[in-house]
């Protein structure tokens, strides 16, 4: 344990996320089985899931980095259980059509980008920066065993009850990672000073802070390539699974939750293998095998159920690499005055890919084939391996 505010802001992690990754798995199932969406429609919840991130990134940063980041954790925690208990009774009474459940899922996701941003934020200031890494590698290791068991625990909910009820447990969680929070002292920011620049003096420098910084150019371009590639497979592999290959509700949550072994032994041995090959080695390890397991998913069929285990292990192994050696990265080349904003624009360019991605692989699967669009996924991760792979900078980083 590092210290007493870093385990509160990390049990809130916890809670939080345990709800969050019960509702990215029932999201599509909400809309496949009760909305009977199609394979555009479907890729449609993945567009409304991260475009927050494209539209207000930029300006969440900035209210993060000038407001109290502890405050603002607790109100979009409670805003979220207020937009989760309306998912459930709209969803279970299906007096919801479908673009008011697209709506209800952009705006969950835009107080969840409050919330993440203000979170990752937070860490610098509890933590010394020499321990940046083991505290990014605890909250990947908790984030991994969440990863592993969400699906198994979605799957059982949708066969015995419905996927609505799932919203009921990520409302739970807000609300117990609001009172985590809470518990923080409330002078957490109490030696920062914050900035009084205006606004975009304050994103300006943000942006230079990513394209002046040879390492965060590099680190930053080849993340917005991967998330492009991984918005477009994303969007499609519940429809793929359920539709093309003809898996069951509850085959597809263990296919997940056991090829998510990957995901726990990986977050174990991260900083092993950091400390080992360096952080830069490792970020091009997690291209690698993002690719490998995109490219077993595209060559399956409906008898090849272990290689969806194998390629969901590549995947899952893929993440937590990544993210405990990029965050550390990231927050150890930025000032704590923008950390927020610099943030918001991995959100905004990364995370804010993944609605342009979704929609081109919705429309990909829509007018030619589904295993066409993996296949272009597999090419976009590969020309995002190309730009770490010849990045002396990265390389070198240990």
């Amino acid at each position: 344990m590092l210290n007493k505010n870093f385990n509160l802001l990390w049990l809130s992690q916890i809670v939080s996320s345990i709800g969050n990754k019960l509702t990215i798995f029932g999201f599509p199932l909400v809309g496949i089985f009760i909305y009977d969406t199609t394979v555009l429609e479907t890729s449609m919840i993945t567009v409304m899931s991260f475009l927050p991130s494209l539209l207000f990134g930029t300006i969440i940063g900035v209210v993060v980095d000038r407001g109290d980041k502890r405050k603002i954790g607790i109100f979009t925690n409670i805003i979220c259980f207020v937009i989760s208990i309306v998912l459930f009774v709209f969803s279970i009474f299906k007096i919801l059509p479908l673009w008011g459940f697209y709506i209800l899922i952009f705006l969950l996701n835009t107080f969840l980008l409050f919330g993440s941003i203000s979170f990752y934020s937070q860490i610098p200031m509890v933590v010394e920066k020499e321990n940046l890494k083991k505290a990014n590698y605890k909250m990947e290791l908790s984030n991994s065993v969440i990863d592993t068991a969400a699906p198994s625990v979605g799957g059982i909910i949708f066969s015995l009850f419905s996927a609505p009820f799932i919203f009921i447990i990520d409302g739970i969680t807000f609300i117990l990672a609001s009172f985590c929070q809470i518990l923080l002292p409330c002078n957490i920011e109490k030696d920062r000073v914050k900035t009084k620049k205006k606004s975009i003096v304050h994103i300006r420098e943000a942006y230079n802070y990513v394209f002046n910084n040879q390492i965060l150019f590099r680190l930053a371009m080849s993340y917005f390539v991967l998330v492009f590639g991984i918005g477009i497979f994303q969007s499609i592999q519940f429809y793929y699974l359920s539709k093309v290959l003809n898996v069951a509700p509850y085959t597809i949550g263990m296919i997940i939750s056991v090829g998510n072994i990957g995901l726990v032994v990986a977050s174990i041995s991260s900083l092993k293998i950091s400390d080992t090959i360096g952080m830069g080695r490792t970020i091009i390890l997690s291209f690698i095998l993002y690719a490998v397991g995109f490219t077993l998913y595209y060559l399956s069929s409906e008898e090849s159920t272990l290689s969806l285990f194998v390629a969901t292990m590549c995947i899952g192994a893929a993440m937590p690499l990544y993210n405990v050696n990029a965050t550390t990265i990231r927050q150890s080349n930025v000032d704590l005055s923008m950390l927020g904003s610099v943030s918001a624009i991995w959100r905004i360019f990364g995370r804010g890919l993944i609605p342009l991605g979704a929609t081109i692989g919705g429309g990909i699967s829509t007018y030619f084939s589904v295993g066409i669009a993996i296949l272009i996924s597999v090419i976009i991760v590969l020309l995002g391996l190309c730009i770490v792979l010849f990045s002396d900078e990265l390389k070198k980083y240990t």
